[in-house]
């Protein structure tokens, strides 16, 4: 219908249309053909987006993987280049909405990187101040996008200022959500660093406690990280702190969240081991028991520990009374 139909979408139309595909992904039959035929019709569209379209738009796309499709791949292209020929500016909610929609999108794949590179451009003239809540949707919507690329690294650094300028300290929610979209993100790169710190800096304002999903969700998003660079040990640290104000033991799968988020962690600093020592107080080693995958990812992120810490041993001691409960 959509294909043999002669209606030109407007800005709106475009908006909505994509806004109605967040709950699809490119293995659903019939999905392909969909979006082939919605991206003739935002190819012809020859006006400027809205920023509230491109926002929606973007949102309704991230169930999308362009990898597995190469119909996805060409409506994030002709999209790319719809919002690098709009001239509008964004409102917080757009931004948040725009890289929330980002989640299933690899920088393996060219063209997302185009669309990273129209939406960099987009953060870094927009003048709204973001909210604690859009904060953490736009960076959580970073997750599958590495670091190791320039136009990745260039959103990063735009996302620095809106995370700065922001005028709440981030909730539990919005702590979780952001730290979850760094799990690509080398600590190697100076923007990473900056985004690092200036989280770090709203984390210290935080006055909401983590539960065991949020403890876990936040340190694992740490994977690709290093305790070496300082603006990460500061990051290790102020989550400590609200690692230990927290009234929650971690389950399995915050266990092994937190664990896996710790195989880069090196340095044996005091700042690592307050962090260790606060997740060892969260183990309850005489209760429950750890899953298959709970015991692979938790035990694989002990790999650059040394058994010399106190604190690894601790909570070597721990996992190994839950593994005896393991069937």
């Amino acid at each position: 219908k959509i294909s043999l139909s002669k209606a030109s979408l407007s800005s709106r139309a475009i908006g909505n249309a994509l806004y109605g595909l967040q709950e699809l992904t490119s293995d659903v039959e019939g999905v392909s053909e969909l979006v082939e035929a919605l991206t003739d019709k935002v190819r012809e569209f020859n006006g400027d987006l809205t920023g509230q379209d491109i926002g929606i738009a973007m949102y309704g796309l991230q169930g999308l993987n362009p990898t597995s499709s190469e119909s996805v791949r060409e409506l994030i292209s002709v999209f790319a280049e719809k919002v690098q020929q709009s001239d509008v500016d964004m409102d917080g909610q757009a931004l948040s909405n725009a890289l929330y929609g980002l989640q299933s999108m690899s920088s393996d794949n060219p063209e997302v990187l185009r669309l990273v590179s129209a939406l960099s451009a987009k953060v870094a003239e927009s003048r709204p101040v973001l909210n604690a809540q859009a904060v953490g949707s736009a960076i959580y919507g970073l997750e599958k996008l590495d670091s190791d690329s320039l136009e990745v690294r260039t959103l990063v650094a735009a996302m620095v200022e809106k995370v700065e300028s922001c005028e709440q300290g981030l909730d539990a929610k919005a702590v979780s959500t952001a730290l979850f979209g760094l799990q690509r993100m080398k600590s190697n790169s100076a923007e990473v660093r900056a985004l690092v710190q200036a989280i770090s800096t709203k984390i210290v304002d935080m006055d909401a406690k983590m539960d065991s999903v949020g403890i876990g969700t936040s340190v694992y998003g740490l994977h690709s990280m290093s305790s070496d660079q300082p603006q990460v040990r500061q990051l290790l640290d102020v989550l400590a702190a609200r690692i230990e104000i927290s009234e929650e033991t971690l389950n399995g799968q915050g266990i092994a969240d937190a664990m896996y988020g710790l195989q880069g962690m090196t340095s044996d600093c005091p700042e690592l081991r307050r962090l260790l020592r606060s997740l060892a107080d969260k183990i309850e080693g005489d209760k429950g028991k750890l899953e298959s995958q709970e015991i692979g990812n938790a035990l694989f992120g002990l790999q650059s520990m040394t058994s010399e810490m106190d604190e690894v041993r601790e909570i070597a001691s721990k996992l190994s009374q839950k593994l005896k409960r393991s069937k």
